[in-house]
Protein backbone atom coordinates (compact mmCIF):
# COMPACT_ATOMS: atom_id res chain seq x y z
CA UNK A 1 0.00 0.00 0.00
CA UNK A 2 3.01 1.99 0.95
CA UNK A 3 4.25 2.02 -2.44
CA UNK A 4 1.38 2.66 -4.34
CA UNK A 5 0.87 5.75 -2.09
CA UNK A 6 3.92 7.25 -3.15
CA UNK A 7 3.68 6.23 -6.83
CA UNK A 8 0.53 8.42 -6.87
CA UNK A 9 2.01 11.46 -5.14
CA UNK A 10 4.87 11.03 -7.35
CA UNK A 11 2.39 10.97 -10.22
CA UNK A 12 0.49 13.80 -8.72
CA UNK A 13 3.73 15.74 -8.24
CA UNK A 14 5.17 15.54 -11.47
CA UNK A 15 1.65 16.64 -12.64
CA UNK A 16 1.63 19.84 -10.92
CA UNK A 17 5.25 20.82 -11.82
CA UNK A 18 4.43 20.47 -15.51
CA UNK A 19 1.58 22.09 -15.25
CA UNK A 20 3.00 24.96 -13.49
CA UNK A 21 6.04 25.16 -16.53
CA UNK A 22 3.13 25.44 -18.51
CA UNK A 23 1.40 28.12 -16.96
CA UNK A 24 5.04 30.22 -16.07
CA UNK A 25 5.82 29.83 -19.84
CA UNK A 26 2.33 30.90 -21.48
CA UNK A 27 3.14 34.15 -18.98
CA UNK A 28 6.38 34.74 -20.28
CA UNK A 29 5.13 34.33 -23.54
CA UNK A 30 2.21 36.79 -23.66
CA UNK A 31 4.16 39.24 -21.27
CA UNK A 32 6.87 39.30 -23.76
CA UNK A 33 3.99 39.77 -26.87
CA UNK A 34 2.31 42.62 -24.42
CA UNK A 35 5.62 44.79 -23.81
CA UNK A 36 6.73 44.34 -27.37
CA UNK A 37 3.87 46.99 -28.75
CA UNK A 38 5.07 47.37 -32.48
CA UNK A 39 3.34 50.18 -34.66
CA UNK A 40 1.90 48.01 -37.23
CA UNK A 41 -0.08 45.55 -34.56
CA UNK A 42 -1.61 48.90 -33.38
CA UNK A 43 -2.88 50.52 -36.96
CA UNK A 44 -6.15 51.61 -36.47
CA UNK A 45 -7.95 51.42 -39.91
CA UNK A 46 -9.21 54.90 -42.42
CA UNK A 47 -12.91 54.42 -41.64
CA UNK A 48 -12.48 54.10 -37.70
CA UNK A 49 -9.99 56.60 -37.39
CA UNK A 50 -12.73 58.77 -40.34
CA UNK A 51 -15.36 58.83 -37.80
CA UNK A 52 -13.11 59.98 -34.79
CA UNK A 53 -12.01 62.63 -37.27
CA UNK A 54 -16.00 63.31 -37.86
CA UNK A 55 -16.41 63.45 -33.77
CA UNK A 56 -13.60 65.71 -32.91
CA UNK A 57 -15.06 67.90 -35.43
CA UNK A 58 -18.69 68.45 -34.12
CA UNK A 59 -17.20 68.66 -30.34
CA UNK A 60 -14.87 71.77 -31.47
CA UNK A 61 -16.97 73.20 -33.47
CA UNK A 62 -19.63 72.85 -30.89
CA UNK A 63 -18.01 74.94 -28.17
CA UNK A 64 -16.38 77.72 -30.55
CA UNK A 65 -13.22 76.43 -30.46
CA UNK A 66 -10.81 79.83 -31.90
CA UNK A 67 -9.88 79.78 -35.33
CA UNK A 68 -12.65 77.43 -36.20
CA UNK A 69 -15.49 79.84 -36.88
CA UNK A 70 -15.85 79.16 -40.31
CA UNK A 71 -15.84 75.48 -40.01
CA UNK A 72 -19.06 75.26 -38.75
CA UNK A 73 -21.21 72.94 -41.01
CA UNK A 74 -18.18 71.63 -42.40
CA UNK A 75 -17.36 67.67 -43.04
CA UNK A 76 -14.75 65.45 -43.06
CA UNK A 77 -14.13 63.70 -45.86
CA UNK A 78 -12.99 59.75 -46.53
CA UNK A 79 -10.51 58.78 -48.50
CA UNK A 80 -7.70 60.68 -46.46
CA UNK A 81 -3.86 60.49 -47.77
CA UNK A 82 -1.58 58.20 -45.68
CA UNK A 83 1.59 59.96 -44.72
CA UNK A 84 4.44 57.60 -43.83
CA UNK A 85 7.61 58.10 -41.70
CA UNK A 86 11.13 57.76 -43.05
CA UNK A 87 11.22 53.69 -42.55
CA UNK A 88 7.93 53.79 -44.60
CA UNK A 89 5.36 53.37 -42.04
CA UNK A 90 2.50 54.61 -41.87
CA UNK A 91 2.06 57.29 -39.38
CA UNK A 92 -0.81 59.88 -40.41
CA UNK A 93 -4.25 59.79 -42.51
CA UNK A 94 -4.28 63.59 -43.24
CA UNK A 95 -8.70 64.08 -44.06
CA UNK A 96 -9.48 67.10 -46.06
CA UNK A 97 -12.41 69.16 -44.49
CA UNK A 98 -14.72 70.89 -47.05
CA UNK A 99 -17.49 73.68 -46.60
CA UNK A 100 -20.08 74.34 -49.09
CA UNK A 101 -18.27 71.87 -51.58
CA UNK A 102 -14.69 73.76 -51.06
CA UNK A 103 -11.78 72.74 -49.21
CA UNK A 104 -10.78 74.34 -46.28
CA UNK A 105 -8.35 72.53 -44.06
CA UNK A 106 -7.36 69.53 -43.29
CA UNK A 107 -7.41 66.78 -39.94
CA UNK A 108 -3.89 65.17 -39.53
CA UNK A 109 -5.03 61.96 -37.44
CA UNK A 110 -2.89 59.24 -35.86
CA UNK A 111 -2.51 55.90 -37.90
CA UNK A 112 -0.84 53.71 -35.30
CA UNK A 113 -2.21 53.65 -31.35
CA UNK A 114 1.28 54.22 -30.53
CA UNK A 115 1.61 57.66 -30.83
CA UNK A 116 -1.03 57.91 -28.24
CA UNK A 117 -3.03 60.71 -29.44
CA UNK A 118 -5.81 60.19 -32.45
CA UNK A 119 -5.59 64.40 -33.45
CA UNK A 120 -3.00 65.74 -33.62
CA UNK A 121 -3.35 68.74 -36.18
CA UNK A 122 -5.87 70.70 -37.35
CA UNK A 123 -4.72 72.63 -40.80
CA UNK A 124 -6.53 75.70 -41.34
CA UNK A 125 -5.66 76.13 -44.97
CA UNK A 126 -6.16 74.68 -48.31
CA UNK A 127 -4.69 71.06 -48.73
CA UNK A 128 -1.36 70.22 -50.09
CA UNK A 129 -1.61 69.82 -54.02
CA UNK A 130 0.61 66.74 -53.10
CA UNK A 131 0.14 65.24 -56.74
CA UNK A 132 2.01 68.36 -57.76
CA UNK A 133 4.26 67.50 -55.59
CA UNK A 134 4.74 64.06 -56.38
CA UNK A 135 5.26 64.89 -59.92
CA UNK A 136 7.84 67.74 -59.15
CA UNK A 137 10.16 65.31 -56.93
CA UNK A 138 9.92 62.69 -59.97
CA UNK A 139 11.09 64.98 -62.34
CA UNK A 140 14.03 65.95 -60.05
CA UNK A 141 14.87 62.76 -59.20
CA UNK A 142 15.63 61.94 -63.24
CA UNK A 143 17.42 64.53 -63.75
CA UNK A 144 19.51 63.93 -60.51
CA UNK A 145 19.61 60.27 -60.68
CA UNK A 146 20.56 59.49 -64.30
CA UNK A 147 20.49 55.07 -64.87
CA UNK A 148 18.43 54.66 -62.09
CA UNK A 149 15.02 53.61 -62.03
CA UNK A 150 11.73 54.72 -59.89
CA UNK A 151 10.15 52.17 -58.05
CA UNK A 152 7.91 53.75 -55.76
CA UNK A 153 6.86 57.56 -54.23
CA UNK A 154 5.22 58.49 -50.65
CA UNK A 155 4.40 61.15 -49.03
CA UNK A 156 6.33 61.30 -45.97
CA UNK A 157 6.51 63.27 -43.02
CA UNK A 158 10.29 63.67 -42.90
CA UNK A 159 10.81 65.99 -39.55
CA UNK A 160 8.09 66.92 -37.95
CA UNK A 161 5.71 68.41 -38.91
CA UNK A 162 7.41 69.17 -42.38
CA UNK A 163 6.94 66.59 -45.22
CA UNK A 164 8.31 66.15 -48.61
CA UNK A 165 8.15 63.00 -50.94
CA UNK A 166 9.71 59.70 -50.33
CA UNK A 167 10.96 58.21 -53.79
CA UNK A 168 12.61 54.71 -53.67
CA UNK A 169 15.04 53.98 -56.61
CA UNK A 170 16.76 51.29 -58.37
CA UNK A 171 19.63 50.56 -60.64
CA UNK A 172 18.17 47.50 -62.85
CA UNK A 173 21.99 46.21 -63.25
CA UNK A 174 22.44 45.77 -59.96
CA UNK A 175 19.33 45.82 -58.37
CA UNK A 176 20.61 48.50 -56.00
CA UNK A 177 18.40 50.74 -54.17
CA UNK A 178 18.32 53.95 -53.33
CA UNK A 179 16.14 56.60 -50.67
CA UNK A 180 15.63 60.25 -52.13
CA UNK A 181 13.28 62.58 -50.02
CA UNK A 182 12.35 65.72 -51.65
CA UNK A 183 10.99 68.68 -49.29
CA UNK A 184 7.35 69.85 -50.53
CA UNK A 185 8.29 73.54 -50.37
CA UNK A 186 11.45 74.11 -51.00
CA UNK A 187 12.62 71.18 -53.34
CA UNK A 188 15.49 70.21 -51.79
CA UNK A 189 17.04 67.05 -51.42
CA UNK A 190 16.54 66.29 -47.34
CA UNK A 191 20.31 64.30 -45.82
CA UNK A 192 18.96 60.83 -44.58
CA UNK A 193 20.46 62.02 -41.33
CA UNK A 194 18.85 63.31 -37.82
CA UNK A 195 19.72 66.71 -37.44
CA UNK A 196 22.86 67.53 -35.22
CA UNK A 197 20.72 70.58 -33.98
CA UNK A 198 17.07 71.97 -33.86
CA UNK A 199 16.29 73.35 -37.17
CA UNK A 200 18.80 72.06 -39.04
CA UNK A 201 18.30 70.09 -42.62
CA UNK A 202 18.03 66.31 -41.31
CA UNK A 203 15.18 63.32 -41.61
CA UNK A 204 14.02 61.57 -38.63
CA UNK A 205 10.88 60.00 -37.50
CA UNK A 206 8.09 60.52 -34.47
CA UNK A 207 7.92 56.70 -33.90
CA UNK A 208 12.06 56.52 -32.90
CA UNK A 209 11.27 59.47 -30.16
CA UNK A 210 9.00 57.00 -28.32
CA UNK A 211 11.11 54.97 -25.52
CA UNK A 212 9.86 51.06 -26.44
CA UNK A 213 9.21 51.25 -22.54
CA UNK A 214 6.53 53.76 -23.13
CA UNK A 215 4.79 52.86 -25.98
CA UNK A 216 2.16 50.76 -23.70
CA UNK A 217 1.63 54.01 -21.88
CA UNK A 218 0.76 55.67 -25.48
CA UNK A 219 -1.39 53.02 -26.49
CA UNK A 220 -3.17 53.11 -23.01
CA UNK A 221 -3.38 57.02 -23.66
CA UNK A 222 -5.07 56.64 -27.41
CA UNK A 223 -7.61 54.17 -25.83
CA UNK A 224 -8.16 56.99 -23.12
CA UNK A 225 -9.12 59.43 -25.95
CA UNK A 226 -11.20 57.01 -27.79
CA UNK A 227 -13.40 56.75 -24.73
CA UNK A 228 -13.48 60.60 -24.26
CA UNK A 229 -14.95 60.99 -27.54
CA UNK A 230 -17.31 57.96 -27.56
CA UNK A 231 -19.02 58.85 -24.48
Amino acid sequence: MMKIDIKKKKILVGTVFLISLLLIGSIFVKGAFQDNYSIEDYYVDEDTVWKYAVAHLAEFTAVDTPGLEDWEDAEVQQDPVTIYDIHEKKLFYTFTVTKDGKAIGEMEMAASKVLGCIMHRMILSEPLDRDSMKQKAIDIVKKEYPGWELRSTKPVCYSYPMEGVMLTLVKPETKEEKTVIIDTYTSMEVPLKEPKNAGDFGAWSLYDKIPAGERGKMVENWNGCVRNITT
